[in-house]
C-alpha cells in the first residue's frame, strides 16, 4: 500500500465472556507488531479495563471508551457514526458484532453468536417456555439482519459460516473462517501460585460467564447425583458467574434445596491474566454447554493439563476429539457417571491430558490467529475494502 491506511477497531459490543479475552489478545498483537496500519479503537469498558491489566492504558492510545453497548443505546450508535466521520477510516473492523451501525466505510464484522448461526432445538430447550423461545428467535433474526449490513464477515468455525449463508443469504465466499485457539499466556509457564487455596476435594471448573446455553443450572443436579452416591465430600464445582447475575440466585437456591450448596463455589469473574492460575487450582474442566461456535475453554484446559468432561454434541467433539469424556447433554446422571470415571481412574486422566496436549498443536497460536485477521484486513484494503 502506498500510504498508511487507517482501521477503526470497534469492540463496543464485547462486554462479557471469552470475547473480551479474544479482543484484548488481538489489540495487544496489533500494538506489538508492525502491521503498517494506523489503528484507532472504540472499546467497551470491560475490554479497556482488561487491557490495563496488561499495562496498556487507554490514555496512551487513540482509544474511545464507551460506557454502554450499541445494542442497548442509540446514543452509542450515533457516537460511533460521529467517530467514523471524524477518523474517516479506510476500514472498520467490528471484532464481534453486530455493530448496529451502518458504517460508510467498508466493514468487516466478526460473528460469534451461535444462537444466530446454528442454534438447535436442544439449545432452545433450556429457555423454559415457548414464549421465550419465540422472543429469542425473533432477536436472532434481528441480529442476523444487522450482520447483513457489513461487507465481509469473519467466523471461527465452518458451522457458523454455513449458518450465515443458509439462514441469512450471505455469500459464503465473503465469509472468512479463522479458527480460534487459546491465548498465548496459557502457553507460557507462570510461576505464580494457584488462585485458590489447595483443597483435598476434586475441583471441577466451569470457567464461563453466565449464558442460558452454557447450561450451568445443571450443576446442582449433578452435585446431588454425586452426593447420592456417597461422593458429596469429594467434589467441588468452581464457577465464575458475576455475583449480580440473577441466574446465580436460582442456581444457589436449587443447590440449597438439594442439600449440595457446600459442593458449589462461585468465585465470580476472573481477570484474563489470572486464567492460568485458576486452571492450575482445579483438577478437571466441566463444560455442560449446549451451544458453541468455538469455546476457548477447551484448548485452555488442554494447555493447562486438565482432563475435560463435556456434552456429547458435534461442536464439542469437533474441538476436543479424544481429549474429553462425553456425556448425554442435559442428563445429570450421565454427567455424574462421566465425572466418576475421570475421578476414579488416574490412567484415564493421564490419557485425556496427553490427548489434549497432542490436539492443542492443531489450533493456531494466538499470534498466528491474530496475524491471519490482519492479513484479511490487508486483503480487504488492497481490494478497495469490499
Amino acid at each position: 500500500m502506498s500510504q498508511e491506511k487507517k482501521v477503526l477497531l470497534n469492540a463496543t459490543s464485547v462486554v462479557v465472556g471469552g470475547g473480551i479475552q479474544a479482543a484484548v489478545s488481538f489489540i495487544r498483537h496489533v500494538l506489538e507488531k508492525d502491521t503498517g496500519l494506523r489503528w484507532h479503537f472504540a472499546l467497551s469498558v470491560p475490554v479497556a479495563k482488561q487491557l490495563e491489566k496488561f499495562g496498556i492504558s487507554s490514555q496512551a492510545l487513540d482509544v474511545h471508551v464507551f460506557e454502554d453497548a450499541p445494542a442497548r443505546n442509540r446514543n452509542v450508535r450515533r457516537a460511533l457514526r460521529t467517530l467514523e466521520s471524524r477518523i474517516q477510516p479506510n476500514l472498520v473492523f467490528t471484532f464481534f458484532g453486530p455493530a448496529y451501525v451502518r458504517f460508510r466505510s467498508p466493514h468487516l464484522c466478526g460473528v460469534a453468536t451461535g444462537w444466530v448461526t446454528h442454534a438447535t432445538s436442544i439449545a432452545y430447550s433450556v429457555l423454559g417456555s415457548w414464549r421465550k423461545s419465540i422472543l429469542v428467535s425473533l432477536a436472532c433474526v434481528y441480529r442476523g439482519l444487522w450482520y447483513r449490513a457489513a461487507d465481509r464477515w469473519l467466523v471461527e468455525e465452518q458451522v457458523a459460516r454455513r449458518g450465515l449463508n443458509r439462514r441469512f443469504g450471505i455469500p459464503a465466499a465473503r465469509i472468512a473462517v479463522i479458527s480460534n485457539g487459546c491465548a498465548d499466556h496459557y502457553l507460557r509457564t507462570d510461576g505464580r501460585p494457584a488462585l485458590l487455596k489447595p483443597s483435598r476435594r476434586f475441583r471441577l471448573l466451569t470457567f464461563s460467564a453466565y449464558y442460558p446455553h452454557k447450561n450451568i443450572e445443571i450443576i446442582p443436579s449433578v452435585a446431588a447425583e454425586l452426593a447420592r452416591r456417597g461422593l458429596g465430600e469429594d467434589f467441588e464445582f468452581v464457577t465464575t458467574i458475576r455475583p449480580d447475575e440473577p441466574a446465580l440466585a436460582r442456581i444457589n437456591a436449587r443447590a440449597r434445596q438439594l442439600g449440595v450448596a457446600q459442593m458449589i463455589n462461585n468465585i465470580g469473574p476472573i481477570e484474563i491474566i489470572d486464567g492460568p492460575r485458576l486452571y492450575r487450582s482445579c483438577d478437571a474442566a466441566f463444560m455442560p454447554t449446549l451451544l458453541e461456535t468455538f469455546s476457548a475453554t477447551y484448548p485452555e484446559a488442554m494447555a493447562m493439563a486438565l482432563p475435560i468432561i463435556t456434552t456429547d454434541l458435534d461442536f464439542a467433539r469437533g474441538v476436543c476429539g479424544d481429549a474429553a469424556v462425553y456425556y448425554r447433554a442435559k442428563d445429570a446422571r450421565a454427567a455424574a457417571d462421566a465425572i466418576g470415571r475421570v475421578y476414579g481412574t488416574r490412567e484415564l486422566r493421564d490419557q485425556l491430558v496427553a490427548a489434549g496436549k497432542h490436539r492443542l498443536v492443531k489450533f493456531p497460536a494466538a499470534h498466528a490467529k491474530n496475524g491471519a485477521i490482519v492479513d484479511l484486513i490487508r486483503d480487504m484494503l488492497q481490494h478497495g475494502g469490499r
